[in-house]
């Protein structure tokens, strides 16, 4: 606190310092409130740390922006709840059970209000991620030329390819031969 004190004029290695921190928070802000970037960009301000002519600046912004992310108590927790929902589609999203239902009994909420809260921090559904999760493997999965569609179709979680050949063509705009010829040209 001396330094505060006595208003120490900053050097590049403080001033890194401090714009280090701020970079932790943001990922640390990211992994609370995914999707909400409107909030980074404005918490990732490199002016202000090229700017601050003293330590005591940079030492009160830093302290009102731990102040600010872990302020909302309910925030924090609604941010863990949908972190552990999106990891556990990640992990388990090639079982053809998974459902809203199963992930509200795995955080131990009611459907629809997991479901809005996922929306709220998201911006997207619950059903739309498990898609876009799923559609992406499946396009990985593709590139192994051996498999048949049918069989990548089992392999994330859609025990009916023609189903799923609907919603592949809706979420990445191409059939699945599309898809192929398109990915093989590059």
């Amino acid at each position: 606190y001396e330094l505060i004190e006595k208003q120490i004029y900053m050097n590049g290695d403080v001033r890194y310092t401090y714009y280090s921190m701020m970079q932790v928070l943001m990922w640390a802000q990211q992994s609370y409130q995914p999707g909400n970037m409107d909030t980074y960009i404005k918490n990732s301000n490199s002016e202000f740390f090229d700017n601050a002519s003293t330590f005591e600046e940079l030492h009160r912004y830093m302290l009102e922006q731990v102040e600010e992310l872990f302020s909302d108590k309910q925030l924090q927790n609604s941010a863990y709840l949908v972190k552990q929902v999106m990891d556990y589609i990640m992990k388990y999203h090639v079982d053809c059970n998974l459902s809203i239902k199963v992930l509200a009994d795995y955080v131990g909420l009611t459907p629809t209000y997991l479901s809005n809260l996922f929306k709220k921090n998201t911006g997207m559904t619950i059903g739309q991620y498990i898609v876009d999760v799923r559609v992406e493997h499946a396009k990985r999965l593709m590139k192994n030329p051996h498999l048949k569609f049918y069989q990548v179709s089992n392999q994330v979680g859609y025990s009916d390819p023609n189903y799923f050949s609907r919603i592949f063509k809706e979420f990445s705009g191409k059939t699945f031969r599309e898809y192929l010829k398109n990915s093989q040209e590059y």
